[in-house]
């Protein structure tokens, strides 16, 4: 079996399919919430958060995955944390890098020499 840059199957095409109803599709994607589910309810044990963000790529398409990924919560967390997608989509990587430096430079701002 060819791999997938062979076939030209992409995630984008995969939450498209799922989209318009195409049931392998959307069993995938059911699988992945659910495997998402259980990876946040580990972390969610760990770090007790009462808001869990997905951004990035899937953050557009992942509605799609809220449904199965917030019943594997359950299924593992008496209180599992509230799941929402964010509105910055893949700009979330970006605006985290600014913020970082920024809280980096306002942290140390006393200490810049600025005649070197």
């Amino acid at each position: 079996m060819a791999d997938n840059s062979e076939v030209g199957i992409t995630a984008e095409a995969v939450f498209a399919a799922a989209a318009q109803g195409d049931l392998v599709s959307q069993q995938i994607l059911d699988a992945i919430g659910r495997r998402m589910g259980r990876v946040v309810a580990v972390m969610a044990t760990f770090m007790d958060p009462e808001l869990v963000v997905i951004g990035g790529a899937v953050a557009a398409a992942s509605s799609i995955l809220l449904t199965p990924l917030r019943s594997e919560l359950a299924r593992y967390m008496p209180n599992p944390p509230r799941v929402e997608v964010s509105t910055l989509g893949d700009a979330i990587v970006t605006l985290g890098a600014v913020r970082l430096a920024l809280d980096y430079v306002e942290k140390h701002a006393l200490n810049l020499r600025l005649d070197a």
